[in-house]
């Protein structure tokens, strides 16, 4: 069944993983610590993670610039030779 839903498309996985958090924060199960540990860093402090969010989108943005010179000169020397 997991096997299945991972691979018949985004609509079955997000219901695989939608029941599977239903299931996991039940109430038979809130005494889990690693529920509960992720259930408070999930939700804490969404100002920082918008600002890391931020510097990764700007850090990709600037290592994509070499990265696209240098293909375009590769591309650039085999259509040339």
């Amino acid at each position: 069944m997991i096997a299945k839903a991972l691979t018949s498309g985004f609509r079955r996985l997000q219901w695989f993983t939608s029941a599977f958090q239903t299931q996991a924060a039940s109430e038979a199960h809130r005494n889990d610590m690693l529920l509960m540990h992720y259930m408070a860093l999930d939700n804490a402090r969404p100002r920082l993670r918008v600002l890391v969010a931020f510097f990764y989108g700007v850090g990709f943005a600037l290592l994509s610039i070499p990265t696209l010179m240098t293909f375009a000169q590769l591309a650039w020397h085999l259509i040339v030779r």
